[in-house]
């Protein structure tokens, strides 16, 4: 599942950079967005849910576990793609020209060329050795990022808190 909408406002009134930007809270849409999807979720009835360090994904799966309360754990690798592994980019500019940069190159390091950003291919395999400590939970619910889903299902768009099902 794709995190509810965040408010960038804050990482960017405090000029924060790198992974700052993570520490942006939900939007007032976002608060919302997340309270609808609990009904949802009751249906599948997780056995467990993982999710991203970052806020806005922890926001989105602390509504959830609250109604339902369902076990929990945070898990690292599950963070936000990295544009740059030098975690200096400032701003959404700085990540969205990386981004297209990534895109432009669907997401896989071209041989000799010094991206900076993390591939695709890093991205899945990441999340797939998340996911295997969780394997003898029949359903898990990952809260997590769109280019990281992305990394699992290819490039249909992912909207917040849409829910895709994936088997290892």
């Amino acid at each position: 599942m794709r995190h509810a909408h965040a408010d960038y406002s804050k990482p960017a009134e405090w000029n924060t950079k790198g992974w700052g930007y993570d520490l942006a809270p939900l939007s007032k849409k976002g608060i919302e967005e997340s309270k609808a999807v609990v009904n949802l979720v009751r249906v599948i009835n997780p056995d467990y849910i993982i999710c991203s360090p970052a806020t806005r994904a922890l926001e989105t799966a602390t509504h959830i576990i609250r109604e339902l309360g369902t076990r929990f754990s945070i898990e690292f690798d599950l963070h936000e793609w990295v544009p740059n592994h030098s975690f200096e980019w400032r701003g959404i500019e700085d990540v969205e020209k990386l981004e297209r940069d990534f895109n432009s190159k669907n997401g896989v390091h071209t041989v000799g060329a010094p991206e900076c950003w993390e591939s695709y291919k890093f991205m899945k395999d990441r999340m797939d050795r998340t996911l295997r400590k969780y394997q003898n939970y029949p359903k898990v619910l990952v809260v997590c990022h769109s280019l990281l889903m992305k990394s699992i299902y290819g490039n249909d768009s992912i909207d917040h808190t849409d829910i895709v099902e994936y088997q290892l």
